[in-house]
Parts: C-alpha cells; sequence; structure tokens
C-alpha cells in the first residue's frame, strides 16, 4: 500500500485512475481548484468503496501557494500523479494553457522533490509533444517542454525515484468535445488508466498509449518533412 496525490483530481483520466488505485488499497489525496466538483467526486468515490478519502485546493496556476501546500501535506505521500491539461481549440489563453500543461507542475515537481523523497511520479504529457511541428501549438510546445523537463529527471538517475511519461494519443474526455475526432482514434479513461497502472512498476519511462499512436505520429512527422 501506497500513498498518491492526484493533481487535477478533477479529470476523468484522474478519477478512474484513483478508482484503480482505491481496488488496491492504495490511499490517495485528490486536489484540484475547483473544490465544489472535487467534492462531488470525492464523495462518490468514498460511498463506492466505502472509505474516507482527503481532498484539497491546489491551483496549479498559482504558482506562489506551492510552498504552504507543500509544508502541509501529509509526510508519507510518496508519488505523484499528474493529471492536469487544458486545451483550446482556437488558443486564446496562452498563459492558461503554458502554466497548466508545463509552467505549474514543473515548479511544483521541483520544490516538492526538495523536501520529500518521492518512490514515483507519473505525469500525463501528451503523444503531440513527438509532432515535428509542435512548435506550431502553444499546447503541444508547453506538452513537449514539460516532457523534456521529465526526460531531465530521469536522466539524473536518481535510482529512488521512478518517473512514467504518458503520452497518449486523443482521450475520450471533455477535453476533446470541440473536435471532430474519429473514434478510432480515441481511447477511453478507464482504459487508459488501466494501461498505466498495469506498467506502473516496470522499467519502461516513456509510455505511448494506445501504442498505434507511434507509428501515427513517425508517419505524420515524415510526411511533414518531405513536404517541406
Amino acid at each position: 500500500m501506497s500513498k498518491y496525490l492526484i493533481i487535477g483530481g478533477n479529470s476523468d483520466i484522474a478519477i478512474e485512475f484513483a478508482r484503480i488505485l482505491l481496488k488496491k488499497n492504495n490511499e490517495i489525496i485528490l486536489s484540484s481548484n475547483d473544490l465544489e466538483k472535487l467534492s462531488f467526486n470525492v464523495k462518490k468515490l468514498e460511498i463506492e468503496f466505502n472509505t474516507k478519502i482527503k481532498f484539497l485546493h491546489l491551483d496549479i496556476e498559482n504558482l506562489n501557494s506551492f510552498d504552504e501546500i507543500i509544508n502541509h501535506l501529509d509526510s508519507d505521500i510518496k508519488n505523484l500523479f499528474f493529471s492536469s491539461g487544458y486545451l483550446e481549440k482556437y488558443e486564446t489563453n496562452i498563459k492558461k494553457i503554458e502554466y497548466v500543461n508545463y509552467l505549474g507542475p514543473k515548479i511544483f515537481i521541483e520544490k516538492i522533490l526538495r523536501t520529500r523523497n518521492l518512490n514515483k511520479i507519473i505525469a500525463i504529457t501528451s503523444i503531440s509533444a513527438d509532432r515535428i511541428d509542435y512548435n506550431k501549438k502553444v499546447y503541444s510546445r508547453s506538452k513537449k517542454l514539460f516532457t523534456e523537463f521529465l526526460r531531465s529527471l530521469i536522466r539524473l538517475d536518481k535510482n529512488d525515484l521512478k518517473i512514467k511519461i504518458i503520452k497518449p494519443g486523443y482521450v475520450k474526455t471533455k477535453m476533446i468535445k470541440n473536435l471532430n475526432i474519429p473514434s478510432i482514434l480515441t481511447i477511453s479513461p478507464k482504459k487508459l488508466s488501466q494501461q498505466i497502472f498495469k506498467k506502473i512498476d516496470t522499467d519502461q519511462t516513456e509510455l505511448v498509449i494506445p501504442h498505434y499512436w507511434k507509428m501515427i505520429i513517425f508517419i505524420f512527422n515524415l510526411i511533414f518533412f518531405y513536404k517541406k
């Protein structure tokens, strides 16, 4: 049994991953900026699993709040799960996209690692970070920066800290509701969470889920390269 802090706790992915953790008798603390919605989701999980679940307010855009939050976290938290993400079809809230997808998670991780010996950091980035044209969108550029930051932690080779970089394709969540995505190219939050948990104790540091997105991105990058 281990204790996880889940950041972005109202996301569909976070809720499904929390269910798996609870089934395996792990403890969880859910966090989100929207406490009202989080309280509702926590109550549903508490009824489903007949247990009490801690939750807290964490605004991943409010960088100045991290020190106080970390100082008051349970001392036995050993694992972080990042499910924070923000996507716009027509990117207008540039600062929000950058803070939610990269800067906030990066600074939170840097701060908590100064005071805590963690076992695992599991973070949802995006397969869009592997596109050759990732710089064309703020979202994909932010996910690329977050991915590179996580890779830099892996290169530090701290044997007691395991990093899992999760790069999904399109996940059936509210984030893509305004995008016209063929269902064959999407995965449900439940299936994504199951595949993440299945690989949680392996040595594999980067997971592309579903795996066929590796080939899709390879072909896309090849076409893009030869069109230049």
